[in-house]
């Protein structure tokens, strides 16, 4: 098991119980489960403007658009992929990927949506 701490970012449990029903049979079961912890703003932030460097206005309101959201590092770099050609569009559809953010669907889930609809348009 690993902790959540500043250079871990995910907690990973692994349970394995095995019931011996007979000489012949046990069964075993696994469960694993993998916590992620959402980036902070000042993640948000870095992560921002290692893509975009010197554009600290977009930059402030990428983190305000999304700073009260769930989003794992892994699904802000698959965001930053769809609009690595634009720190205007990229702090300017985090606006919109926060609202999608609130409905009752996974973040993965979102950002696959905004992915497909994102290779339609282009935009």
């Amino acid at each position: 098991m690993h902790s959540i701490g500043p250079a871990s970012p995910t907690l990973t449990l692994t349970l394995t119980l095995a019931l011996t029903l007979s000489p012949n049979l046990t069964l075993t079961l696994t469960l694993s489960l993998t916590l992620t912890r959402p980036a902070s703003p000042s993640q948000l932030r870095r992560m921002f403007l290692k893509f975009f460097p010197a554009e600290d206005e977009h930059a402030e309101r990428f983190v305000t658009n999304l700073a009260a959201c769930q989003l794992s590092m892994a699904l802000l770099q698959s965001y930053f992929m769809l609009y690595r050609d634009s720190a205007e569009q990229a702090s300017a559809a985090s606006a919109e990927l926060a609202l999608r953010l609130q409905g009752t669907k996974p973040a993965q889930q979102v950002m696959s949506e905004l992915a497909m609809e994102f290779s339609k348009t282009g935009t």
